[in-house]
């Protein structure tokens, strides 16, 4: 990385993953309790009430750092976040940021299945402590063999939820 930048709102806001892809734009994960945190095409545009604890954020910036590609507040309840990067390459791994809610802690899982619905790996969880938690799928399957190129379902399960992620993984 050949620079620094500051991402916030006028209140508190901190990292818990930074990872570059293979263009050198910059994935961020993290809290904020900032009302005015800046989004950028957002899945979730307005905060919910943080007195509950801060709300979950994932943003990615060009490989500069002149420009945000996006800034989400994902769902506050279970959920996952868009993966990055994806679509991703074989042999890379892929991250999903999972936001556990104020609640928590809380166990679940994350399975992977193929495009017919077939099992390839199951990822576990277990007591996660609220806010994002970036969980990587290192494209392998259960026998650790690596996958091949397609498009796979990361279905999250947690309690009697159960929310869906898209993945696109290519040569």
């Amino acid at each position: 990385m050949v620079y620094a930048t500051f991402l916030g709102g006028g209140e508190t806001s901190s990292s818990a993953t930074i990872a570059v892809d293979g263009s050198g734009n910059v994935a961020v994960t993290g809290s904020t309790s900032g009302q005015n945190f800046p989004t950028f095409n957002p899945f979730q545009a307005t905060n919910r009430n943080t007195s509950f604890g801060p709300n979950a954020f994932v943003a990615k910036l060009n490989a500069s750092g002149s420009a945000l590609i996006f800034s989400r507040k994902p769902l506050t309840l279970r959920s996952i976040a868009t993966p990055y990067p994806n679509p991703s390459r074989i042999g890379s791994s892929v991250t999903l940021p999972i936001v556990v809610p104020p609640e928590g802690p809380f166990d679940a899982l994350v399975e992977i299945q193929d495009a017919a619905g077939q099992h390839v790996r199951t990822l576990r969880i277990a007591n996660a402590n609220p806010g994002a938690l970036p969980l990587v799928w290192d494209g392998r399957n259960d026998a650790g063999r690596a996958t091949v190129p397609g498009l796979y379902r990361a279905w999250l399960h947690a309690g009697d939820r159960r929310v869906l992620a898209r993945l696109v993984r290519t040569p």
